[in-house]
């Protein structure tokens, strides 16, 4: 899905491959990488999962890589697979594993950190880390390369379940734009036909400053504005915001129909 090769302070990551099936059924010998990298039932075996791995990679379903040590020896496995959020939003959920001669050297927080430089090329803005409350030094990667719990309390994965309570880590890959969350409130309403409430929201976005680099625009919130007072009958309203958002720049077929509607049937003059 990238091929590249990541560098990092202490070594690189390269793109796994069928050739690395016998390391990775050396690492997942050792006990407690077979015990807290959870994978499938029908990929315990080391082709299975490699195969899986490539495949996922190949398919632009994930990353997978393998972790090489400064002396070009490869040490460890990090990965990272597109899952559903919510209904409407999609993650990175990542694992890794270091073999056990190779830890408390700082691999696994490098290649952490590598990745999440990698995966601000995609436009997928949460990156998640499903860890078991017993694994207490994947607990202090995650805190050191910035992850935050979402769930304190943990979950129990029904398919997983000799793994005990697990917990969520998340963090933004990309800057938060902090109009955001109020924007994709708001387009969530105006999709259920909520359109007081979509309102509320886009007013709440644009009292908040723009950040610089920001691809939400105040055109963009006017413009959808203008569609949700239209929705409800407030022509004139609706009409003001559209004409705000062409005269800053947004102009296109779906603004000009409306605009061309509301002149035609909504009085406007």
């Amino acid at each position: 899905m990238h091929g590249q090769i990541i560098s990092l302070p202490n070594g690189f990551l390269r793109d796994i491959t069928l050739e690395d099936v016998s390391f990775i059924n050396d690492l997942f010998n050792e006990l407690d990488v077979d015990f807290f990298y959870v994978r499938q039932s029908y990929h315990r075996t080391a082709i299975a999962f490699t195969s899986f791995l490539v495949s996922s990679l190949e398919h632009g379903r994930g990353l997978a890589d393998i972790i090489i040590d400064d002396e070009g020896e490869p040490i460890g496995l990090i990965t990272a697979e597109i899952v559903p959020d919510n209904a409407e939003h999609i993650r990175w959920n990542i694992g890794y594993a270091v073999n056990s001669r190779n830890r408390h050297k700082g691999y696994a927080s490098s290649s952490l950190a590598g990745y999440m430089r990698a995966l601000s090329d995609f436009s997928i803005n949460t990156a998640c880390l499903d860890i078991s409350i017993d694994n207490e030094a994947s607990e202090a990667v995650a805190k050191k390369c910035g992850f935050e719990i979402r769930d304190r309390c943990g979950f129990l994965d029904h398919e997983h379940p000799e793994v005990g309570l697990r917990r969520h880590w998340f963090k933004s890959i990309h800057a938060q734009d902090a109009r955001i969350p109020c924007f994709q409130r708001a387009s969530i309403a105006y999709r259920n036909k909520d359109y007081l409430t979509a309102i509320r929201f886009y007013m709440e976005a644009l009292k908040i400053p723009q950040t610089e680099g920001s691809q939400l625009t105040d055109a963009q919130i006017y413009s959808n504005l203008g569609m949700a007072y239209s929705s409800i009958g407030e022509y004139q309203k609706a009409y003001s915001y559209l004409r705000k958002a062409t005269s800053l720049g947004l102009i296109n077929a779906s603004i000009q129909k409306e605009l061309a509607w509301l002149r035609n049937n909504g009085g406007i003059g």
